[in-house]
């Protein structure tokens, strides 16, 4: 349980935790845990003449709690490599080895062993990392992000340095380049696989978990496999009037509507193989960039592509998509092969 207190009206929460686990208001009366918030606050008035709806003050203070703690354990991932980097010390690795102080440690134990106390600082720091298709990739609390090699080599060589490595072969290429695959050798690193059986959305606030029989939001999860978060936490309670204000002008009909809405809740399945392609087509000045730039924000630069059907003709503009959420060109022309768009399509 976590304790409350409002110090500028009910509108403003200190989540932090006390003894006592009770929710209480500026002046200091109990109005009970939160799990039996509905009653005790019920027609209660602050001295601000503030009026508290308790149903409504009972969701949101669970929300902002559940997004507080959600994101408690979350580091940026940058920061993944920096953290073990700085957790790391002098290591006698003639000792580790079983080697006399007077013999010549082989390249070979060095670099096992400066791998192994490597691996060793990511246990202890419970820090995910895992393979998928021939790339690294690293939970950062929320969600993974590949790890680009040029980056893990060059921590490696920092990390060696650190451990005691003579700074020349720490810096030297081939070194590096050993210790990268000793580095994927040793790790045994799990292959990065997306759960098919949910629909599943990261938000700032936790995972939305969609299935069948239910919709929650529920902690992260790095078995999720999930290569985003979007920038905004989920509330049940939200609404949006003046975007719906602007889909009915741009799209009177309610058939339309739901196809946009469809298309755009398919970008976050991975368990539904449709073979669909969207293709907004009309004159201009009727709403297909205002929409064009909403789903960018919405979405988030980061998780989204926007090339053309010309520019993905191109084999390296293709493979940038692969852990993208969606590809939303804003231009459309006859730059591609029938076989190309079946196979982007499927």
């Amino acid at each position: 349980m976590i304790d409350i207190k409002s110090f500028d009206g009910p509108s403003r929460i200190d989540s932090r935790s006390g003894p006592d686990h009770d929710l209480k208001f500026r002046e200091g009366r109990n109005v009970g845990s939160l799990d039996k918030l509905g009653t005790p606050l019920k027609d209660y008035v602050t001295p601000d003449g503030i009026g508290v709806d308790s149903a409504k003050f009972r969701i949101e203070a669970e929300r902002l709690l559940k997004g507080r703690a959600a994101s408690s354990n979350v580091i940026d991932h940058a920061d993944i490599l920096g953290n073990v980097l700085d957790s790391l010390s002098n290591v006698d690795f003639k000792a580790r080895a079983g080697i006399e102080d007077e013999d010549k440690l082989p390249q070979k134990h060095l670099i096992v062993l400066t791998i192994d106390e490597i691996l060793a600082e990511f246990r202890r720091q419970n820090l995910g990392l895992a393979r998928k298709d021939g790339s690294l990739f690293g939970f950062n609390g929320s969600h993974w992000a590949e790890l680009p090699k040029e980056t893990v080599t060059d921590f490696l060589g920092d990390a060696a340095k650190s451990m005691g490595v003579q700074e020349l072969d720490a810096r030297y290429y081939e070194f590096k380049n050993k210790l990268f695959l000793q580095f994927l050798t040793a790790a045994r690193f799990r292959e990065g696989r997306a759960r098919t059986d949910a629909v599943l959305l990261n938000t700032l606030n936790g995972t939305l978990e969609i299935t069948e029989n239910q919709v929650g939001i529920r902690d992260f999860d790095p078995n999720d496999f999930l290569t985003y978060r979007l920038d905004f936490e989920y509330n049940a309670e939200a609404s949006c009037p003046m975007f719906d204000a602007f889909i009915r002008e741009a799209l009177p009909e309610k058939e339309s509507r739901d196809l946009v809405a469809e298309f755009l809740g398919y970008a976050f399945t991975k368990n539904r193989k449709m073979e669909k392609a969207g293709l907004f087509y009309g004159t201009g000045a009727n709403g297909k960039s205002v929409l064009f730039d909403i789903v960018n924000a919405l979405i988030g630069r980061e998780n989204i592509t926007n090339f053309s059907l010309t520019d993905l003709m191109a084999e390296h503009n293709r493979a940038l998509i692969s852990n993208k959420l969606l590809n939303y060109g804003s231009e459309i022309n006859a730059g591609v092969t029938r076989d190309i768009f079946k196979t982007l399509v499927s």
